[in-house]
């Protein structure tokens, strides 16, 4: 429970920082602007699927080590994955930047916006080359249930972040240097991690020349259906943006993201408390403690509920207020798509813990075909009212 509280301070902590941040930025930029750059923030994050699935094993992986051989191969893994991801980072600068060239592609990017968008994009690329190996150092703290240090790493590179994204936009560099500020604060994060590793895991160092290319294998083969879960979560994310961006205004991209600014901070509120769980669970099922697993399920399932449904009534009930309040009259017919995606969020929340322990418990593949089904009922259901 312990590990529950870092992780649910360290991320109010960063939900009172992301809302304070945004409801300067966008009373210092045009509500277009806020869409473009939303939008490029958005496809990047998308792109973290390129990792193959493998972050989505590497806790379970690094357990599973430790506990079969006193931590000594947790080297080579560690090394293994980082060289992996990173070179699956350069796929990601690649994409990105071949977008910035060719701008305005699909997009309905005003005009005057082009030059500002091709440097966003290209930024994001290389933020995203610095996010990528870093996963496979957040994941050891994770594998040694170092959530303290998790979360006051973040709060440190979050708030360096803040000031340089304030620091920009007073000095007027716009969207540009709010991608810069966030390119800095990732910058700061991996080396904040990669300097303490050894304090927080003893014995436990970083070498790219411990990579091993069996290793590579069996991260490859368990997280194939990681990867199939990653594409398909993304899946609705992907035609959503898609869709907007082609079809629609950076206006209504802004207004989207406006309103799924409060919903996607409850959905990761709700995971930041069950995740502490995850290397837990997995040590229960290396060691085949069925009546652990359950006991453990069962408090997760109540713990999410319980911490979700408040703030999913409020925010439904009270959207418009509060969209006019913290962004400003000209965000609140977002109150609509608000109020929807709360709605998402309450489903999200009673069917995380079970996504949880089929992971724990190495079923990647039937997790994969269930979110495999959910998201086809989903874009079907959304192409149908389109």
């Amino acid at each position: 429970m312990l590990s529950a509280a870092w992780n649910y301070a360290g991320y109010a902590y960063q939900i009172v920082l992301n809302f304070g941040l945004t409801a300067y930025i966008v009373r210092h930029i045009s509500v277009a602007e806020y869409g473009l750059y939303f939008l490029v923030m958005s496809i990047s994050a998308t792109l973290n699927l390129l990792d193959l699935g493998i972050s989505g094993v590497l806790v379970q992986s690094y357990v599973h080590s430790l506990k079969a051989s006193g931590g000594e191969p947790l080297d080579e893994l560690l090394a293994t994955a980082f060289v992996t991801l990173g070179v699956l980072g350069l796929a990601g600068v690649g994409i990105l930047c071949g977008l910035a060239w060719a701008l305005p592609g699909p997009f309905r990017i005003p005009q005057a916006l082009l030059h500002d968008a091709a440097m966003v994009f290209v930024i994001a690329g290389f933020v995203m080359q610095v996010r990528l190996p870093a996963a496979a150092l957040r994941q050891v703290y994770e594998a040694y249930e170092r959530f303290d240090r998790i979360n006051q790493f973040s709060l440190v590179a979050g708030t360096l972040q803040a000031v340089l994204s304030v620091s920009a936009l007073i000095a007027g560099y716009g969207i540009i240097g709010l991608c810069l500020a966030q390119l800095a604060g990732a910058v700061i994060h991996f080396l904040i991690l990669l300097v303490a590793l050894p304090y927080v895991a003893p014995g436990i160092r970083l070498n790219v020349f411990r990579f091993r290319r069996r290793l590579l294998r069996f991260l490859v083969v368990d997280g194939k259906w990681a990867f199939l879960t990653n594409v398909t979560s993304y899946l609705v994310e992907i035609a959503t943006w898609g869709i907007l961006g082609s079809l629609g205004s950076m206006t209504e991209v802004a207004l989207y993201a406006i309103a799924a600014k409060a919903p996607h901070q409850l959905w990761n509120l709700a995971d930041r408390g069950a995740d502490v769980l995850l290397p837990v669970l997995s040590g229960y099922s290396a060691e085949g403690d069925h009546a652990n697993l359950r006991r453990v399920f069962l408090s997760t399932q109540q713990l999410i509920f319980g911490a979700a449904l408040p703030f999913v009534v409020l925010g439904a009930v009270f959207a418009s207020p509060i969209l006019r309040l913290w962004a400003g009259a000209q965000y609140v017919n977002a109150a609509i798509a608000m109020r929807w995606l709360l709605v998402a969020v309450m489903a999200h929340a009673i069917a995380y813990s079970s996504d949880l322990i089929l992971f724990a418990c190495g079923h990647f593949k039937r997790a994969a075909w269930i979110y495999v089904v959910g998201a086809s009922v989903t874009c079907l259901g959304a192409l149908v009212l389109v």
